[in-house]
């Protein structure tokens, strides 16, 4: 086996972990939208799509699937406190069960407690444990 070769995987590896992929702090201000994945390990439906992102120290916003959404927070080594959840607008034309999803994905956003971030990934869980997972 050629040496040089075989030295590549560990090489790209290296610089994986090298490149800050596990920060274990929130990602603030200007960041890119974290893009909610699974809430509970399940899938969102279908086509759904919500976003999260951290516009300041202190404040939030994002889409919930039917709706733009905007909060406060504050948060300090890996605890997360969210003291407001306010929907911004209403849209009747979203299907019940994107409604649904979006009134659950609220709830749990408004009662989170911890936080992870790492290698692209956020986790976000609730004091009653529900947890979501966003995606970069």
């Amino acid at each position: 086996m050629n040496r040089t070769t075989g030295s590549i995987p560990a090489l790209l590896l290296t610089s994986a972990l090298v490149t800050g992929c596990a920060t274990g702090r929130l990602p603030l201000e200007g960041g890119a939208p974290w893009h909610l994945h699974t809430i509970d390990d399940e899938l969102l439906y279908g086509d759904s799509h919500i976003e999260l992102r951290f516009d300041s120290p202190t404040r939030f916003s994002g889409f919930g699937g039917c709706n733009p959404y905007r909060g406060e927070y504050r948060y300090e080594d890996g605890a997360i406190d969210v003291l407001s959840v306010e929907p911004v607008g209403h849209d009747a034309d979203c299907p019940p069960d994107y409604q649904a999803q979006e009134a659950r994905y609220l709830s749990i956003l408004e009662n989170a407690t911890n936080y992870h971030e790492q290698c692209q990934l956020l986790r976000l869980r609730s004091e009653t444990g529900e947890r979501m997972l966003f995606k970069r």
